[in-house]
C-alpha cells in the first residue's frame, strides 16, 4: 500500500539533508522538549555519533541473515523504532549510506531479510562495522487500570533517562482497529517511570491473549518470561 512505499525514503532523506547531524522523526512522532540536548550533551551520542531507540520486539532475524551479512549475531538485541533516529553523518556515514542502499533494495530486503526499514538501520550499520547506541530505556504514556499499562504513545528518552523528548503516536493511527476500551492494548507500551524498579512487568503476547499490554507483578513469573518478553519495573503511583 502507500503506507509501505514511503518507509524506504526514512535513510534517503536523512542522507539528503543538508545537515551533518541530523533528527529524523516519523509525522506521527512529536517532541516534548527542546532537543538540542541530544546533540550537543547526551554521552551516548557524542561517544557514537548514532543513536537509535528500542521497539517492542527482540530482534527475529533468522541467524543465516548474520551469516549472510557476514556479522555478529544480534539476536538478544531488541528491534530499533524508526521512527526516530539521530546520527552525526560525518561519523556514521558508511552505515547510513549502506542502510540507504538496502533500502533502494527495499523489494528484496523487506522480504527475505529484514522486518521491514528499521532493521536496516541495525544491519546496514552492523555490516559496515559502524558502532551506534540503542537506548534501552522502555518508555511510555498510556492508562493504568490496575493490572495493565496500556500505551498510546512509545517515548523517547535521552540515554540517561532523564528526560523524555519525543512521543511516538501509536494508538488511532491504525484504521482498521476498533478503539474500545477493551482493545487499548493494541498498541506498544513501555515503562511508566524508567529510575524506578519497584515493580516488575513482563511484556509479551501470551497465549491466547488478545492484547500487548504490559501484566503488572510483585515478582517475575518465570512461566512466561522468556526470551520474547521484556522485562523491567515500572512505578504504580
Amino acid at each position: 500500500g502507500n503506507l509501505l512505499k514511503s518507509f524506504p525514503y526514512k535513510p534517503a532523506a536523512i542522507v539528503s539533508a543538508t545537515f551533518a547531524e541530523v533528527l529524523f522523526l516519523d509525522s506521527d512522532a512529536y517532541v516534548t522538549r527542546d532537543p538540542i540536548d541530544l546533540f550537543v550533551s547526551d554521552p551516548m551520542y557524542l561517544k557514537f555519533g548514532a543513536l537509535f531507540f528500542p521497539d517492542a520486539y527482540i530482534s527475529r532475524q533468522h541467524p543465516s541473515v548474520w551469516n549472510l551479512l557476514n556479522t555478529t549475531c544480534g539476536e538478544h538485541e531488541y528491534e530499533l523504532d524508526s521512527a526516530t533516529i539521530l546520527v552525526d553523518k560525518k561519523r556514521v556515514w558508511n552505515g547510513i549510506y549502506m542502510t540507504k542502499l538496502m533500502n533502494d533494495n527495499h523489494e528484496l530486503f523487506y522480504k527475505y531479510v529484514t522486518d521491514g526499514d528499521k532493521d536496516t538501520f541495525r544491519l546496514g550499520f552492523r555490516y559496515m562495522d559502524v558502532k551506534y547506541y540503542i537506548v534501552m530505556i522502555p518508555c511510555a504514556t498510556g492508562s493504568f487500570d490496575g493490572t495493565r499499562f496500556c500505551g498510546w504513545t512509545l517515548c523517547k528518552t535521552d540515554s540517561l533517562a532523564q528526560h523524555i523528548y519525543i512521543n511516538h503516536v501509536h494508538l488511532f493511527k491504525y484504521e482498521h482497529i476498533s478503539y474500545t476500551r477493551a482493545n487499548l492494548g493494541y498498541t506498544r507500551i513501555g515503562l511508566g517511570d524508567p529510575n524506578n524498579n519497584s515493580f516488575f512487568f513482563a511484556h509479551c503476547r501470551l497465549p491466547g491473549a488478545s492484547t500487548s499490554c504490559f501484566h503488572i507483578v510483585k515478582k517475575p513469573n518465570p512461566q512466561i518470561t522468556d526470551s520474547v518478553c521484556y522485562t523491567g519495573g515500572i512505578q504504580l503511583e
